[in-house]
């Protein structure tokens, strides 16, 4: 992807999963291959919500997991593979997720 202002981010084959039970959430990334501004980046293990700082206040977020509860026992999870942010500078700002998914269970005891 190239975006304005950031060195061009290539992504090979990424996928995600999300589970939510009664109790606990779980979730996965899987990508093939990460490339940021040419550099290769080590994506094999990676724990959840890897941050990569760019330039400009921009980020990559990899393995991205935002869990929430909600009344009763609810759970919800999302797990984003590659979450690039850009905060809005000089009229620009991205927000960019590939491979996304999400879990939740309801009426938990």
């Amino acid at each position: 992807m190239g975006i304005p202002l950031l060195p061009v981010i290539s992504v090979l084959a990424a996928g995600v999963n999300s589970k939510s039970i009664c109790g606990s959430s779980t979730g996965s990334t899987t990508i093939a291959r990460l490339v940021i501004g040419g550099q290769s980046i080590n994506v094999a293990n990676l724990p959840p919500n890897t941050t990569i700082n760019l330039i400009l206040g921009a980020k990559v977020i990899l393995n991205e997991q935002t869990a929430t509860t909600g009344p009763g026992g609810d759970r919800v999870l999302t797990v984003n593979a590659v979450h690039v942010l850009l905060p809005p500078l000089l009229g620009l700002g991205a927000d960019v997720v590939v491979a996304s998914a999400s879990s939740d269970i309801h009426n938990c005891p």
